[in-house]
């Protein structure tokens, strides 16, 4: 059974470290759940450590890849709102929490984090309590996950809704380059 967890673990961290178009996470820890009679404790655990782990691999490799890319304007705009979102922890704290309990794709916000250079360890640290309790919640409710993880990776492809979600989720993240934050977040007081 040990070697069970370590599975899942690297299959978590591996859909975590890809920058869209994954199954959630919390549907491959249900999976694993309940098909291999898990304890939900570890599961949860294990789960919520890699799906960090992974976000913070997506987030260094769009910091070191995406943001080289950028054209030098959207570089700033994003740097602006991450300056921004690192000095108003009041702001980013709750906001990460209370979107990591949501069931919806996380990608592009760390994806953004990195592009931003927000502090990563910040949201990691926000992003790992929130998944905690979401993910305990969302493994324990799921009463119909299929007990063939192919079947279950291909059938989210099959979800027209969670792709144009995908996708909508890709397009804002690149509208938030274009906007000038710099002329619209506050500006810190010496």
């Amino acid at each position: 059974m040990p070697e069970t967890y370590i599975i899942m673990t690297l299959v978590v961290l591996g859909i975590n470290a890809v920058p869209a178009f994954m199954p959630a996470t919390w549907s491959i820890l249900a999976f694993f759940y309940i098909t291999y009679h898990l304890e939900m404790v570890p599961t949860v655990i294990l789960g919520a450590t890699a799906a960090v782990i992974g976000r913070l691999i997506l987030a260094s490799l769009s910091r070191s890849v995406i943001r080289p890319r950028l054209s030098p304007r959207t570089q700033k705009n994003y740097k602006a709102l991450g300056k921004f979102l690192t000095k108003k922890k009041h702001i980013t704290i709750p906001l990460v929490i209370g979107y990591a309990f949501l069931p919806i794709p996380s990608n592009q916000v760390f994806i953004a984090a990195g592009v931003a250079e927000v502090s990563v360890q910040l949201i990691a640290l926000c992003f790992f309590i929130g998944r905690l309790f979401s993910y305990s919640i969302w493994v324990s409710v799921a009463h119909h996950v299929t007990t063939n993880l192919g079947v279950l990776i291909a059938s989210h492809y099959s979800h027209f809704s969670g792709m144009l979600l995908e996708i909508m989720s890709l397009a804002i993240l690149i509208l938030i380059g274009y906007i000038p934050w710099s002329d619209y977040l506050p500006h810190p007081k010496h």
